[in-house]
């Protein structure tokens, strides 16, 4: 089969590959679309703290069932839709037997250490596999996995109706956190992004109210729209060390933060203010299944698709894809960009 392949940082090889071997209760899956995530560009860049060359990236796909090998009854059969939960979990080690699969000691992520999704096919446990409707826009089902992450983050801070957010960096994970929130009653969202091409385009086809936190009295600006009392729930998906403080100076007294972004080196954190107000820290690794599967549901809905059909800019071909990544590094207004193999 054809794959991306990175052998060497910073380019790929298109190259053909043995086509995935199944073993019991696994799944072929032909690919459609695959969303590019900042996760895989770190790893084209070599910046990635864990993947190794060779490696195939991809994570965020929706696809076809091409085969299936189980002896038991299955919710898909060959040809259908579907789309796949990205963690292999070991299932034995203790942050898995403690309920916490997404933090096992020994987890496996599609297109980082194992192989991803740029590519014609992939395997996955029949337990990770989710049939989609006939009539499903696998584009949009692409985007799941990066809403999945949103969900996660915001049933892990407790969002509740009529609560206020503010989001830090307006990437598409932040946008999905903006949607999510919104799904979810919140009264005000504010996002904080420097790109201006970005910042225009959320506030023009989304509608949300967006700062330049670099800008003079930006922060006093969102503080007003609280009355001067500060965020509720507050999201970091920059992973910047100026987006890290705004944690802590955007909170309100027990306000909840949630961090999503990484940063390169340990950043700080107001504790003194933490501590006075009670504020509360959460932390994610990737997502729980049960999030993925309530992010397509959400899909299913529709009630999304306007802001999904919206949020995918750009497409190229899986032969396309040096070009698309070079794409993704100098381009300013993109949103998601999707491969399609």
């Amino acid at each position: 089969m054809k794959a991306a392949v990175i052998n060497q940082w910073k380019q790929f090889d298109i190259q053909e590959v043995p086509e995935p071997v199944l073993e019991k209760d696994e799944v072929l899956i032909r690919i459609a679309y695959t969303g590019i995530c900042k996760s895989d560009i770190s790893i084209f860049l070599g910046a990635h703290p864990i993947a190794k060359t060779p490696i195939t990236p991809g994570h965020e796909f929706s696809g076809y069932v091409e085969k299936i090998n189980s002896d038991d009854k299955v919710p898909f059969a060959v040809g259908d839709k579907v789309a796949g939960h990205i963690t292999l979990p070991c299932g034995h080690c203790d942050a898995c037997i403690d309920g916490h699969p997404n933090c096992c000691r020994n987890l496996k992520v599609l297109g980082t250490q194992t192989a991803g999704t740029f590519s014609q096919y992939v395997k996955l446990p029949v337990s990770k596999v989710y049939k989609l409707p006939d009539d499903a826009d696998l584009r949009k089902f692409a985007l799941a996995e990066p809403l999945a992450v949103a969900m996660y983050a915001t049933q892990e801070v407790g969002l509740r109706v009529s609560e206020t957010v503010a989001i830090i960096g307006g990437g598409p994970i932040g946008l999905c956190c903006g949607l999510i929130a919104r799904n979810a009653g919140a009264s005000k969202i504010v996002i904080f992004e420097v790109n201006p091409d970005r910042a225009r385009e959320i506030r023009k086809n989304f509608g949300f109210e967006v700062l330049d936190p670099t800008k003079s009295g930006a922060q006093e600006e969102a503080m007003a729209m609280t009355d001067g009392l500060g965020f509720q729930r507050i999201y970091e998906t920059s992973g910047s060390e100026p987006g890290f403080r705004m944690v802590t100076e955007l909170g309100r007294v027990r306000a909840h933060g949630v961090i999503i972004g990484i940063t390169k080196e340990p950043a700080p954190l107001d504790t003194w203010k933490m501590m006075h107000e009670e504020m509360r820290l959460t932390t994610i690794r990737v997502h729980q299944q049960y999030a993925y599967g309530a992010a397509l549901e959400l899909v299913k809905s529709g009630k999304l698709d306007r802001e999904l059909e919206l949020m995918i800019t750009d497409e190229f071909d899986l032969d396309q894809i040096q070009e698309a990544f070079e794409f993704c590094l100098k381009d300013t207004k993109h949103n998601k960009v999707l491969i399609k193999s």
